[in-house]
């Protein structure tokens, strides 16, 4: 395992535990509540993350498979040069 994904869970680990502190007390310090903060949390992400994460995915799953078939075809088409029973099309 790589350096920085070690360092990536460690500092989610961070945040999860500054996230509990800080949230877990939003009952006694107002009337709101926690869950309208992780709801306004949820929102946020949502709408702002995940959007720009799809249509990144998106594009690598698409050139990805484009890639992959361009690849079959070129070998297909050496198969079909160099393979003296099978006739031209």
């Amino acid at each position: 395992m790589h350096w920085y994904f070690h360092l990536f869970i460690h500092y989610l680990d961070l945040a999860r535990h500054e996230f509990i502190s800080t949230l877990a007390w939003e009952p006694v310090k107002t009337n709101i509540g926690a869950g309208v903060w992780w709801a306004i949390i949820v929102t946020v992400v949502t709408t702002i993350v995940y959007p720009r994460f799809r249509k990144m995915l998106e594009s690598f799953v698409k050139k990805h498979i484009k890639s992959e078939h361009e690849a079959l075809h070129d070998k297909l088409n050496h198969i079909i040069k160099n393979h003296p029973d099978i006739p031209d099309l």
